[in-house]
């Protein structure tokens, strides 16, 4: 995680990795809002928009938000290039099956 973060590091865009770490799997892959849309993840205009997940909840501030989303995206396809899954995959298919199986 964090070797994949450092390697498009920049200084305009001081985030550490274990923050973006951190927002990937509370919010933008672990929220409510993202196990309810179609794929599991949270939209990026849903994720920047500051309104819809208001500032109190998600604490990143606003200008940083599409920045944490584009490194979320090439975290992901890493992941598929690599045939790789995180626990936020693995728990949302666990909670699909579930469903499935009722």
């Amino acid at each position: 995680k964090h070797e994949l973060h450092s390697n498009h590091f920049s200084k305009e865009n001081n985030v550490d990795a274990l923050i973006t770490w951190t927002v990937i799997r509370t919010f933008i892959k672990g929220s409510i809002e993202a196990f309810q849309s179609p794929h599991g993840i949270l939209p990026k205009e849903t994720f920047v928009t500051v309104e819809k997940l208001g500032k109190n909840r998600c604490r990143v501030p606003a200008d940083l938000r599409g920045y944490i989303y584009d490194e979320f995206l090439r975290y992901e396809k890493c992941k598929q290039e690599l045939g790789l899954w995180d626990d936020c995959d693995r728990v949302r298919q666990l909670l699909l099956r579930l469903v499935e199986s009722k």
